[in-house]
């Protein structure tokens, strides 16, 4: 599970871990049972009615600061929680908290570094603040901290020796601290631990970078327009999609889930009418070969092939897997292998772990997925309206790469990929997933609530089902206006749709139908995102 625990995980801790919670009064159990059913308005209420009461109650007060989290109030629950901390080390690791949220992570990384000597408190901080500097940038900082950990907790949590592992050079190494781990999946970390075999067979650091040539480089991206079929709108009088039920290589292209036609003519977003996926793709070199056309995805951190590419190229199957992704409706199950060279542009890396997707057509019309994250380590500047990627030295100013009115976001770099803090309606914050994989923005459908949204009446689906892939209880929402740093964006009639239930599960999802309107430019050396519109 990805190490970047967000609100619900936070919650959770809060009410598990306070030692003020144990000694809840009588007003406090109420409240607290609210809490954990989700139900955060009415867990905030139920708080400051005892407040009124009770101003100084450390269970209430505990109370009202995991509902402000779990409102996406994060300035709010800070200024609760902070002038607390010094006595209260479950409110200073939930101020920390907050201040990651809004994009604060440098006062985050202090607040948790300060928790080190904490027994209770060590481990979680530990992992949240190894996970943060790297996610920033500050690889080797992270290293360091992560064996600090390792030496100082005398049994350290199972994620933190997972992390670990990843931020290691050596694969000897990582294999042995991921046996010392249980065995457990490492956190989505900026780094990424595979299977043991993977390990075994790579002989070398993983996914060695180089580049050669000047810099700045531009690529050409195409792209690519997959065909896909839509049925079984579960929703009593809803239009039903003429056509017979669709195979199932029609979503085996992944990662990525359309809408039915009748919400899509509703969007106003800018999407096409018809029922198809379209993806940038970049042509790369894989084992010297090529070139394959690779689909550009910005939340992953793992380099996808189809099974066509695998048997081209003669890779040997490292052992059976499965993945699971934002967006996926249930995991998709394939095999592990190695892939030794994979080049794109200038940028050659050495040793890169792959996974072969089951199903003969399962990349779509792409020979497989690259993630951005692979080529974290350079400036990258990508354009859709103009169709290029322009690859730049490490810590080129994103006015440099971008020219005037590049606006510079709070992010951050994870396995499970590029997140972004938003600015929403009443002082909310969101981070999101800045995806140009994803053809379309959308937001948690199981946190409108706290959100404050509300659906556009008759523009609900109850479940849309192709194949393995599906998009769970699709809603059409009301317009919503956010800020990026320092511009103003609308998101227009945007989609909910399930994005899991896993406790790190992001807000929302910013695609290609806003960030088209963008330059995108990242650099995860230096922690920089930046956003520029594009040109006419």
């Amino acid at each position: 599970m990805p190490a970047f625990v967000r609100t619900l995980w936070m919650a959770a801790a809060l009410a598990a871990a306070s030692p003020s919670a144990a000694q809840a009064p009588s007003s406090a159990p109420p409240c607290d049972a609210l809490a954990g059913q989700g139900r955060w308005r009415e867990a905030l209420a139920c708080a400051d009615s005892g407040l009124a009461l009770s101003p100084r109650d450390p269970a209430l007060l505990n109370i009202r600061v995991r509902a402000l989290m779990g409102l996406f109030r994060f300035k709010e629950a800070a200024d609760v929680a902070f002038p607390l901390r010094p006595r209260r080390p479950d409110m200073a690791f939930a101020s920390a908290a907050c201040l990651f949220e809004m994009g604060r992570y440098m006062e985050a990384f202090q607040v948790w570094s300060s928790l080190r000597a904490d027994p209770e408190w060590a481990g979680p901080a530990y992992e949240r603040l190894v996970s943060g500097l790297d996610g920033t940038g500050r690889h080797e900082e992270a290293r360091v901290l992560a064996l600090e950990a390792l030496e100082r907790l005398p049994a350290p949590p199972p994620g933190l020796v997972s992390l670990a592992a990843s931020l290691l050079d050596d694969p000897a190494l990582s294999l042995g601290l991921m046996e010392r781990g249980g065995g457990g999946k490492p956190p989505d970390a900026g780094g990424m631990v595979p299977p043991p075999a993977v390990l075994r067979a790579a002989r070398g650091p993983l996914c060695e970078a180089s580049a050669k040539g000047f810099l700045p480089a531009t690529l050409p991206l195409q792209t690519l327009s997959d065909p896909v079929d839509l049925y079984g709108i579960a929703t009593p009088g809803a239009r039903q999609p003429k056509g017979p039920a669709p195979s199932a290589q029609a979503y085996d292209h992944g990662l990525y889930n359309p809408m039915p036609p009748e919400v899509m003519a509703f969007s106003g977003a800018g999407l096409p009418q018809e029922s198809a996926v379209r993806r940038l793709v970049v042509s790369a070199r894989l084992e010297g070969k090529g070139p394959y056309a690779l689909a550009l995805d910005s939340s992953a951190s793992l380099l996808l092939l189809s099974s066509g590419t695998a048997k081209a190229l003669d890779l040997k199957p490292l052992g059976e897997g499965e993945i699971s992704a934002v967006g996926l409706d249930g995991t998709l199950r394939g095999r592990w292998t190695l892939v030794d060279r994979l080049e794109v542009g200038p940028v050659s890396l050495r040793r890169v772990p792959a996974f072969i997707l089951s199903g003969p057509d399962a990349a779509g019309t792409a020979a497989g997925v690259l993630p951005l994250w692979l080529l974290r380590r350079w400036g990258l500047a990508v354009d859709p309206s103009r169709g290029s990627l322009v690859i730049h030295p490490p810590g080129t100013p994103p006015e440099a790469a971008l020219g005037a009115g590049a606006a510079r976001l709070p992010a951050l770099w994870t396995g499970a990929g590029l997140r972004a803090a938003l600015g929403a309606p009443e002082g909310r914050n969101l981070n999101v997933l800045l995806d140009v994989g994803s053809p379309f923005s959308s937001l948690h459908l199981g946190r409108l609530d706290a959100l404050g949204l509300s659906r556009r009446r008759g523009m609900e689906r109850d479940r849309v089902e192709a194949g393995k892939f599906g998009v769970q209880s699709c809603a059409v929402l009301e317009d919503l206006p956010l800020t990026a740093g320092s511009l103003q964006l609308k998101l227009s009639a945007p989609r909910a749709m399930d994005l899991g239930d896993a406790p790190d599960a992001p807000a929302g999802v910013l695609g290609r139908d806003a960030l088209d309107l963008f330059v995108l430019y990242l650099d995860w050396t230096f922690g920089i995102a930046a956003l520029r519109p594009a040109s006419p």
